[in-house]
């Protein structure tokens, strides 16, 4: 019976910190490359240019902002059941990749 407790324990802790574990699989995806001080962050329609410019064919759905000085932008299309993710460096602008939501 502990050891129930334990993983249902474990599987809420996967849960809750999913978004920190994500980033530690996935740093080429949800992490910016470092820049010298005083760079300056894409404005949201700016990181938007630059996700249209790489797929055109595409209707974003959803926007997630960076999370920290290191966060990505983040982009969502595709229908429900498919979607993908698309990430955008926050200062460069370029794609650093996709994948299934």
């Amino acid at each position: 019976l502990s050891l129930w407790f334990v993983l249902l324990g474990l599987t809420g802790a996967l849960l809750v910190f999913k978004p920190q574990v994500d980033a530690f699989l996935h740093p080429s995806l949800l992490r910016s490359r470092p820049v010298p001080p005083g760079s300056r962050s894409l404005t949201a329609d700016e990181a938007m240019v630059a996700a249209r410019t790489a797929y055109p064919e595409v209707s974003f759905r959803r926007l997630a902002y960076p999370d920290g000085d290191l966060g990505v932008y983040e982009f969502r299309y595709g229908a429900e059941k498919q979607e993908r993710e698309v990430f955008i460096d926050r200062y460069s602008g370029k794609v650093l990749g996709e994948r299934p939501h």
